[in-house]
């Protein structure tokens, strides 16, 4: 899921909240909402801002939300 990719990017760069807010230019009430699942739709443009904060390309991210799908699957 979305939100799992982001908060395990986040947490292996050693990135807070607060860090990846000021990166990204979004609130962290933003990004606290989507990484608690609270915000299951967020907009393109914020996940844009996220992946680009991260280092992360938007195909990168895609995989990385079918392999967590896929391997919550396989549980």
């Amino acid at each position: 899921m979305l939100k799992d990719v982001i908060k395990e990017e986040r947490e292996e760069q050693d990135l807070s909240l607060s860090e990846l807010a000021r990166r990204c230019g979004h609130a962290v009430s933003t990004l606290h909402a989507i990484e608690n699942g609270d915000n299951t739709n967020p907009s393109y443009r914020t996940i844009a801002d996220i992946c680009a904060a991260l280092g992360l390309s938007l195909d990168e991210l895609e995989q990385r939300i079918q392999k967590n799908k896929s391997d919550k699957l396989s549980q």
